[in-house]
């Protein structure tokens, strides 16, 4: 009898918007009934899942781990409503993959640090929609920044390995983010054309695996300055696109602007059903 091969989970991107998306259920928002609809839809549990978020920001080179059996959370925002700060994720932490990650990472010359830092919103948002539960452990990896879009591919890939070990990778950030111009009374009103310029022409490179232009996105797209006056919400996707496997296509879960000026893209790249271990990486 043939050996029945593993089933690799998908490398996940998520634009994670704002916090107060923690306090909307599915009824009320589409991104969480998407990301849900989609979690739900896995074929098989994640036995942890391991996020990159651009709020867990490291000196370059050096990722530091969140091993904790129980996290904290992070209410890293000023000025929201009361609720939000008190808004629970009580995912159990996966300290038992802490030898495997180290090890992957050290083998990508990656200094490493383990760390009972608490996980900040970019985390345990996405993951409040898409796994509302909480009962699937999480683990923390710090972005290295600042750097260049080639260390969050190199992240990306030593993480790949875990895709097949059970293991859901997460880059969340966002695919615009400019906070200065934001309209926070125009939730769903219409972007700002340079917003949705720079939102077509990455998912436009992504369908066409154009990861050049991506990595040297600041030249190749007039729109870049604005779209990510800083670039760290823009590097996790660098991250899931480093963790793609031969074979892996992109799934688009959900789009738009919101607020005129962030990005929500969430997109996955996962392997089809047949022929798993054919064709292309998207680094």
């Amino acid at each position: 009898m043939t050996p029945e091969l593993p089933i690799r989970l998908p490398s996940l991107f998520v634009s994670h918007g704002t916090p107060m998306l923690a306090l909307q259920d599915r009824d009320e928002d589409a991104w969480v009934a998407h990301l849900q609809d989609w979690a739900r839809a896995l074929p098989v549990r994640p036995r942890a899942v391991v996020v990159v978020s651009a709020h867990g920001l490291s000196a370059e080179d050096t990722v530091e781990i969140a091993g904790a059996a129980r996290h904290s959370l992070i209410y890293d925002f000023r000025g929201f409503p009361a609720a939000l700060y008190q808004v629970e994720y009580p995912a159990p932490g996966a300290p038992e993959l802490l030898p495997r990650l180290l090890s992957l990472l050290s083998a990508q010359n990656f200094r490493t640090e383990v760390t009972g830092r608490g996980l900040d919103h970019g985390v345990w948002v996405p993951l409040r929609a898409a796994f509302p539960e909480a009962d699937i452990p999480v683990i923390q990896v710090s972005l290295p920044f600042p750097t260049q879009p080639q260390k969050a591919l190199l992240l990306g890939k030593a993480l790949a390995p875990l895709r097949e070990e059970g293991v859901l990778i997460v880059g969340s950030g966002s695919s615009v983010h400019n906070l200065q111009q934001m309209r926070w009374s125009g939730k769903t009103g219409q972007p700002l054309p340079w917003a949705a310029r720079f939102s077509r022409w990455v998912l436009d490179c992504l369908r066409e695996k154009k990861v050049a232009a991506l990595v040297g996105f600041e030249d190749e797209s007039p729109d870049a300055a604005l779209a990510h006056p800083t670039t760290e919400h823009f590097y996790p996707l660098f991250v899931t696109l480093g963790a793609s496997l031969p074979g892996d296509e992109l799934e688009l879960i959900h789009e738009g602007v919101e607020y005129g000026t962030i990005g929500m893209e969430c997109l996955a790249l996962r392997a089809p059903a047949s022929h798993p271990a054919q064709g292309r990486v998207f680094h």
